[in-house]
């Protein structure tokens, strides 16, 4: 078991020190915060549609549909399929150019910034990054 423990730790060293090694020579093609929070708005919209569908389709869907499947039955099967496949052109697809389509527009780049952009509001603009760490926290932190 030590052994285990101890190649763990390495490699999670290496990892550590290979994100390093990368952000230090990537540091170069930064010259903007929105260089770092957007990639510069140069991403197409593929690139844009992966991150979003990696950010809606997590670990806990493809984990959390079978098991509601499991339990709930075979027709829980069909109707968590449909809702998938039905949903996956609108995340692939129209959201990624929309809202790609506003930030640029508006120069928004992040969620709090859009949701505040969107009801022209300081406050909720505030209001809306407040929750957004609150909750993010929170979901974080009962996963581990």
């Amino acid at each position: 078991m030590a052994l285990l423990q101890t190649w763990t730790s390495i490699w999670i060293i290496c990892i550590f020190v290979i994100i390093l090694g990368i952000g230090f020579f990537a540091r170069k093609e930064i010259g903007s915060l929105g260089d770092f929070l957007v990639a510069g708005r140069n991403m197409g919209p593929i690139i844009v549609a992966g991150a979003f569908m990696a950010t809606w389709y997590s670990a806990g869907a493809f984990i959390g549909i079978p098991s509601i499947a499991g339990s709930a039955g075979y027709p829980a099967v069909w109707l968590l399929g449909f809702c998938t496949t039905a949903t996956i052109p609108l995340v692939a697809y129209y959201v990624p150019i929309k809202l790609r389509e506003f930030t640029n527009k508006h120069g928004v780049m992040g969620t709090g910034e859009f949701v505040g952009t969107v009801h022209n509001s300081r406050f909720v603009s505030v209001l809306a990054g407040l929750v957004v760490i609150v909750f993010f926290s929170c979901l974080y932190g009962s996963s581990v």
